[in-house]
């Protein structure tokens, strides 16, 4: 049968449709595969003394010991659920859940767990930018290099919340970018803004900035109390199993690791920001606890780039990627909500 005039244009348009989320669906598949990869292979080549209490600190002063034991063991000490609401129920149930489909070894479920997180951070973040009207193999580029920088090699790669939370500010940020171009229900912003606020307390920033960018006052108010009461009946209801937890958003000594003298001051805090996250540069080791605490891994005195001749040639690169989003920032006329709300939520 001759297709009409009418009809001809309509069948066009829907293959490509058809073809473009074929593509996508393709492409998100390969940026989670590596991303995956990254954190699966990475945690290889980590040693499991890293998960000792004496040594836990030692992986640029984190808490992976205590991470661990919380992935892993609904007994072990939550204190700092204060800060961390609902990290523990989450992972926790995604090492059990991993422990009953693959392996019973908990070295090996946390770090299969891991890179599971990571695999969805990294179709998250391809979705993210294909939400922002990145064509896609734009979106496969940047995508690939936020799951090989320095922040997904070393971060994915450990038991820790910055990986959960980092993703949870990732699907903040994708409702607000989606929300520039068509009408998002609350739902998605209460839920959103539930999940930033529960892994870590103040990532909720992002949550509220996405409800408040794209809703009156009163409603964008409504919005919050909604996500903060479904944080603190989850928590509630986790007392069941997790029974050291701690009451969360009450804490007065955080403070004290705010720009410490070791973080060298606010230049080298902004240069560790913006650089060191994507290239490594040459890790010091220092001693700052005393025996049997191991030493500790640092870069924050470090030269950006000074890892090799390859490490330095990136952070030349970088810098020129990373100046030509800054101008796009400022001088772009669209997504005026959402350059705002990343403005804010960067600042």
């Amino acid at each position: 049968m001759k297709l009409t005039k009418d009809v001809q244009p309509v069948v066009t348009h829907s293959h490509s449709l058809i073809t473009s989320r074929g593509l996508d669906i393709f492409l998100l598949s390969l940026v989670a595969i590596l991303s995956g990869t990254v954190a699966f292979f990475g945690a290889q080549e980590i040693h499991p003394a890293l998960y000792e209490d004496r040594a836990s600190a030692g992986w640029f002063e984190s808490d992976t010991s205590r991470v661990f034991k919380n992935m892993t063991d609904p007994s072990s000490d939550h204190l700092r659920d204060k800060l961390h609401p609902l990290f523990s129920p989450i992972a926790y149930t995604v090492v059990q859940f991993v422990k009953f489909a693959v392996t019973p070894e908990s070295i090996s479920t946390v770090h299969l767990s891991c890179a599971l997180f990571a695999a969805v951070w990294g179709a998250f973040f391809f979705i993210l930018l294909r939400a922002l009207t990145c064509r896609p193999l734009d979106a496969l580029v940047f995508s690939s290099l936020a799951v090989t920088s320095a922040s997904a090699i070393f971060w994915f790669t450990v038991p820790e919340t910055y990986l959960l939370g980092s993703l949870s500010i990732i699907s903040a940020l994708l409702v607000a970018a989606l929300a520039e171009f068509q009408s998002i229900q609350p739902f998605w912003y209460i839920t959103t803004g539930a999940a930033t606020l529960s892994i870590t307390i103040t990532n909720w920033m992002v949550g509220i900035l996405a409800a408040f960018f794209h809703h009156p006052k009163r409603k964008s108010l409504m919005i919050m109390g909604a996500s903060l009461l479904s944080v603190i009946i989850l928590w509630y209801a986790k007392q069941f199993v997790f029974r050291s937890s701690k009451i969360p958003f009450v804490t007065f000594s955080e403070q004290a690791y705010f720009l410490t003298p070791y973080a060298g001051g606010p230049f080298h805090v902004l240069r560790s920001f913006l650089i060191h996250t994507i290239v490594m540069p040459t890790i010091e080791v220092v001693n700052r606890y005393p025996s049997p605490h191991w030493p500790i891994m640092v870069t924050q005195s470090a030269v950006p780039g000074s890892g090799s001749i390859y490490g330095a040639i990136a952070v030349g690169v970088w810098t020129g990627l990373l100046g030509l989003g800054g101008w796009a920032f400022i001088s772009l006329q669209q997504l005026r909500k959402f350059r705002t709300i990343l403005g804010l939520a960067l600042l």
